[in-house]
């Protein structure tokens, strides 16, 4: 092996090395909203809500500068999915039965066939305990939104992830609306059964 063929090989290792040091030392801060098939990289998001959970404003402004602001119930029109701190954000009606109801942007806590969503959180403080529950909301391949409870997981997703073999060899949990249980099940389908 000649000493120039040696020399290109530490170089090429001291560079890659430097380049991965180098690459490695810049925080991921990847921000985008996707409006239909299109996807903006952006600058800044932003969202909050009222009190009562309806969404009072969102804006964010692309890489260009141009900014998109809405203060309505509706949200930043067209845009079905925000992506911000390593968490994917999805447009989701409040009233899962009522697809023209306000929306929030709800973190995606499953994706796949089947997305399940965290749609609420709620905290109480009394006699020095902390207790709460949440509230998540799946949507099925159709596109339909529903509540997580006991009757729409026995009528809605069993039948339907029953027809995935992968998944009923695999899947030993309950068929019931606790969220841990849900959560396992929409984590084992939507793995099985791409």
């Amino acid at each position: 092996m000649s000493l120039k063929f040696k020399l290109m090989i530490v170089l090429a290792f001291v560079g890659a090395t430097c380049s991965i040091a180098h690459a490695q030392k810049i925080p991921s801060k990847l921000r985008y909203v996707v409006l239909g098939q299109d996807t903006i990289l952006c600058k800044t998001i932003t969202f909050s809500y009222s009190r009562r959970g309806v969404l009072k404003y969102a804006r964010y402004v692309d890489l260009n500068g141009n900014a998109v602001y809405s203060n309505t119930e509706q949200g930043l029109p067209n845009v079905t999915t925000i992506f911000m701190r390593d968490t994917t954000y999805d447009r989701v009606p409040i009233q899962p039965k009522k697809p023209d109801s306000p929306i929030w942007y709800a973190p995606r806590m499953a994706g796949g066939k089947i997305n399940l969503y965290l749609t609420d959180k709620t905290y109480y403080y009394g006699n020095n305990h902390v207790g709460g529950y949440y509230r998540f909301t799946f949507q099925m391949p159709d596109g339909k939104f529903y509540k997580v409870t006991y009757a729409n997981v026995n009528k809605i997703v069993k039948p339907y992830v029953l027809q995935c073999p992968n998944f009923v060899e695999r899947y030993k949990g309950l068929y019931n609306s606790d969220s841990n249980d849900f959560y396992q099940l929409v984590t084992i389908y939507n793995y099985q059964c791409k």
